[in-house]
């Protein structure tokens, strides 16, 4: 009955039990009739007589389902422990009346202890980041004496100086005897919040840019805005020097160049004025805007570039009035260039081009006979 793999071990066994006289303790194997496998228990000793063994008294026990589950403990504790491995977590079960400390492999591979060193408490500590102490300590003052489940954060500082994130886990509850018990788990989560910093620095660093590209944005928008009357402004005031340097002078006409200046300078201040509110988060009024007044100046500005291009302007205007939706004066300035540029290189110097403005902003282009 005994399989034929275990019986040189059997014959081994009874050669040992007599030759020594020794009691005996194995588990074999056998095969039933049926087929069946099973795990028997074999415990006996000696029987002596005037000192010498006469006989061995013993007994068989049907171990199969015993070792079944044994087999499958074992099993479940591998997986278990390849599974803290891989997931950098750790049990350990503590028992604050007794100081008792019971670590699994990964929990010693974590704190990089020896697994031949019985924990305690002040070996933990020992390994808890400096600055993080005094929490780790109240942490487990309120465990103790509370009863209460708890939850906590930690760094460690290691040997070789490297610090860990530790995360940290324990349910407390109560043996047979009522005395208090913690069964808890630690995990490092190193990885984790190191690339969570990594991730908050990525952000930072994008938000900055974001902000750098956005002041970029602003500064060009109000070199842009400042820089339209404080053209005006140098071009008057060229105009102003040329017609109080002719002869005779041509008073009125400076007058006017004057104001013109003395209006951009103000269009300027305004322009500071709005950035003002901007950043103040005042409300912004929507104001209206002379578009003939805007046309004029344009037209005034870009005169002497139409006359070299044989360009002739006509203005169409409607009765003035105040609008907060038609073109700017930039839009028209560069509406006009555009047109000058296609006259420049679509006609040839002979020919004489009018360019018309209408109240809608469409323009139109007609043909003119050279002069």
């Amino acid at each position: 009955m005994v399989h034929p793999d275990d019986r040189e071990f059997v014959g081994q066994m009874i050669q040992k039990m007599l030759a020594e006289g020794r009691g005996f303790d194995f588990t074999k194997r056998i095969v039933r009739s049926d087929g069946e496998i099973r795990r028997v228990r074999c415990v006996g000793s000696p029987a002596t007589h005037a000192g010498a063994v006469q006989e061995f008294i013993g007994t068989g026990i049907d171990v199969t389902e015993h070792e079944v589950l044994t087999q499958e403990l074992g099993r479940s504790a591998a997986y278990l422990a390849e599974a803290q491995r891989l997931s950098h977590t750790g049990s350990f079960g503590w028992k604050p009346d007794t100081g008792e400390i019971i670590w699994s492999a990964e929990t010693y591979r974590i704190f990089e202890y020896d697994s031949t060193l019985k924990p305690t408490l002040d070996s933990v500590v020992q390994r808890v980041h400096p600055q993080d102490r005094r929490l780790f300590q109240q942490v487990t003052d309120r465990a103790f004496h509370g009863g209460t489940d708890f939850e906590h954060e930690h760094r460690l500082l290691m040997h070789d100086r490297s610090i860990k994130y530790l995360h940290m886990v324990a349910h407390g509850t109560r043996d047979e005897d009522g005395r208090l018990e913690y069964i808890g788990a630690v995990q490092d989560v190193t990885v984790r919040r190191l690339s969570e910093q990594a991730l908050g620095k990525a952000q930072s660093e994008l938000a900055h840019v974001a902000r750098i590209s956005a002041l970029s944005t602003l500064t060009a928008s109000i070199a842009h805005e400042v820089n339209q009357p404080l053209s005006g402004i140098i071009t008057n005031a060229s105009t102003c020097l040329r017609m109080l340097a002719a002869d005779p002078p041509d008073l009125d006409g400076a007058r006017e160049t004057a104001r013109r200046a003395i209006r951009d300078g103000n269009r300027a201040s305004e322009v500071i004025a709005r950035v003002r509110t901007l950043f103040t988060k005042k409300e912004l009024a929507n104001e209206s805007v002379d578009l003939n007044g805007a046309t004029r100046e344009v037209t005034a500005l870009l005169l002497g570039e139409l006359q070299r291009n044989r360009v002739s302007l006509q203005l169409e205007l409607a009765p003035a009035r105040g609008s907060n939706d038609g073109p700017s004066a930039r839009i028209i300035c560069d509406d006009a260039l555009e047109c000058r540029s296609a006259f420049a290189s679509a006609y040839s110097a002979e020919s004489h081009h009018d360019w018309a403005l209408s109240r809608s902003g469409n323009s139109r282009m007609t043909n003119l006979p050279g002069f």
